[in-house]
């Protein structure tokens, strides 16, 4: 293993360590509430804010969060699952793994750290600079933090790695993989089309994004959030 992965991998777990003890992973658990509600509730998650889990014994009960309930909500922010529903997806998966909330929350964030620091290798290639150092170590603190932006960070790393490369098909790929993960990385697609000229292979693109489409038309909820993020 590179001397370089076996850094970032010490500097992530550190973080991880850190920010767990400190309660700054709230963001996560959130989103770990919301994987469990969807058993039961389905796409109304969509409507259920973390003040009704705070307020509500039921909803706690089903998250299992009880008494735990300061730890994993300190912050009320007064608002609903606010990802595509590719994101809740990977959270409805981990739901059904015998885990209480805190197994969960640091396995979500060794699967982001794992991701993240494929992401950063990639990035080191397009770019070696002060400026990439800033952006990996800030890649890896969204990691930590649980956060899926460090996965849309990565995936969209990894599309202009392969721009960098003339893969025009993975680049759409892996732009899509970040539009799926959240919305906002939509907006590069334009940008690259005009700069590569590759009007067939964004095919690719649309081919990735296409659950978000097909599920947008029967359930426009998971829409709703769409506009807060661009």
């Amino acid at each position: 293993m590179e001397n370089e992965t076996i850094t970032l991998i010490i500097v992530g777990l550190t973080i991880i360590l850190l920010l767990n003890l400190f309660t700054i992973c709230v963001d996560r658990n959130r989103n770990i509430a919301y994987g469990r509600l969807f058993n039961k509730y389905g796409l109304e998650i969509y409507n259920i804010t973390d003040r009704d889990i705070r307020a509500n014994k039921t909803l706690q009960n089903i998250v299992g969060f009880q008494d735990t309930i300061e730890y994993t909500l300190c912050k009320i922010e007064n608002i609903s699952f606010e990802y595509p529903f590719t994101s809740l997806l990977f959270f409805v998966i981990l739901s059904y793994l015998p885990l209480n909330v805190y197994a969960e929350g640091l396995l979500v964030n060794l699967i982001f750290l794992t991701i993240t620091i494929y992401g950063i290798k990639h990035l080191r290639e397009i770019n070696n600079g002060k400026i990439t150092a800033i952006i990996s170590f800030l890649m890896i603190f969204l990691a930590g933090m649980g956060k899926l932006d460090s996965v849309m960070l990565s995936f969209l790393v990894l599309s202009f790695y392969h721009y960098k490369k003339r893969n025009y098909k993975k680049m759409y790929i892996f732009l899509g993989l970040s539009a799926i993960t959240k919305y906002v990385t939509i907006i590069y697609l334009p940008w690259l089309v005009y700069k590569t000229k590759s009007y067939k292979k964004t095919i690719y693109f649309f081919i990735t994004t296409l659950p978000l489409l097909i599920i947008g038309i029967f359930a426009p909820q998971t829409f709703k959030i769409f506009v807060n993020h661009l």
